[in-house]
């Protein structure tokens, strides 16, 4: 595999992520610019393994234009940052960044990109999860959201304005989830998808609704989410799996799953030196962590993070499973699953964690 990364970096930076590249078994081709590494990119005939990108610099611009390039559905950008706070990995995060590394972090660099050796950037997921129809007027937007959601394993199918529901709405196979923009027209998105369930004869079919802050799923609850960072990304692959889930009716968790991304630093038990990642989703007993280094499956662990209101805890907990970075499809992003060991917690942050919990389910919004 190689990978390219893309700067500009001070030679400290560049000596450490050859460095990492080397012990990883991996060749890394070095970029002062977006600019120059987009000439060597584009005369390539096959995507590299992952892209390395400073986050300060040009991040933005380098996920737009992976993004729109055909084919390289699972390219890795792993966004370099300065220093690991709440306020740059949520830039990152909602930039479009599969990760995000402290640029300092050797170790770190070398883990991620060695569990990439095996990932096929340009491998196109199974369309297993059925049709996903994207209602939005904005083209830019249409793509994006079918991208994301074609990694997730939908097939996509798309309706720019109101008279494309209908043909949509009942081409076969069926819509299995219904994703809309707050302004579609000519009546919004919850209207579209009306329309849709209507057309499908289907009144129960997943539904998405996604603004800067409200989503609808399929039963009907208005979520607020009174986190304001565009994580779009991992919003809607979360509102995704909890929909499917919703159809599957095979929820059997002990408490609801929410949507919360900060900043959550890990490390196996007794160890000194963090690795971070970013929450996805969070319940009274465990929470998931997305990043590209999980840790191994049964170790347990210790981490701290930032509660909803604004409390650092520390937590110990059992990693359950992993969603590793080499498998393709599936509304899970990269990352693992922590069960919390409420005996090896402390019992005060435990305590907090459990009452931030409630207080972001009732700041979510409100059950119609």
């Amino acid at each position: 595999m190689h990978a390219v990364a893309i700067g500009p970096f001070t030679t400290s930076q560049a000596d450490t992520l050859a460095s990492a590249a080397t012990r990883a078994g991996v060749e890394v081709e070095i970029h002062s610019s977006f600019e120059e590494a987009r000439i060597e990119l584009e005369r390539g005939e096959a995507p590299p393994g992952c892209i390395l990108a400073n986050a300060e610099a040009s991040l933005r611009p380098i996920v737009s234009w992976v993004r729109a390039r055909d084919g390289w559905f699972n390219l890795p950008v792993l966004a370099l940052v300065p220093h690991p706070s709440e306020r740059v990995f949520a830039e990152a995060f909602a930039m479009g960044a599969d990760d995000a590394i402290v640029a300092h972090d050797s170790p770190g660099i070398q883990r991620r990109l060695a569990n990439l050796l095996d990932h096929d950037p340009g491998a196109r997921p199974p369309a297993q999860e059925g049709v996903a129809l994207v209602a939005s007027a904005n083209i830019h937007k249409r793509r994006n959201l079918g991208k994301v959601l074609r990694q997730a394993g939908f097939s996509v199918s798309f309706a720019g304005e109101a008279r494309d529901l209908m043909s949509a709405s009942s081409a076969v196979p069926a819509p299995t989830l219904v994703v809309a923009t707050p302004s579609f027209p000519p009546l919004g998105g919850e209207a579209a998808v009306r329309t849709v369930r209507t057309a499908a004869g289907n009144p129960r079919l997943p539904a998405i609704v996604l603004g800067s802050s409200e989503t609808e799923t399929s039963v009907s609850v208005r979520v607020t989410d009174p986190q304001e960072h565009g994580d779009e990304k991992g919003k809607l692959l979360f509102f995704a799996e909890e929909a499917l889930r919703e159809r599957s009716g095979k929820d059997q968790r002990a408490s609801e799953r929410l949507h919360y991304a900060t900043i959550c630093a890990f490390r196996m038990a007794g160890l000194m030196e963090p690795t971070y990642g970013l929450t996805h989703n969070i319940s009274r007993e465990g929470l998931f962590i997305r990043t590209l280094d999980p840790p191994p499956r049964s170790s347990e662990i210790w981490l701290e993070l930032r509660t909803f209101d604004d409390e650092t805890v520390h937590l110990r907990g059992t990693v359950m499973w992993r969603r590793e970075a080499a498998r393709v499809g599936g509304t899970a992003p990269p990352g693992f699953g922590v069960r919390l060991n409420a005996a090896k917690s402390p019992a005060d942050d435990l305590e907090r964690y459990a009452s931030s919990y409630l207080n972001l389910s009732r700041n979510r919004g409100d059950v119609n």
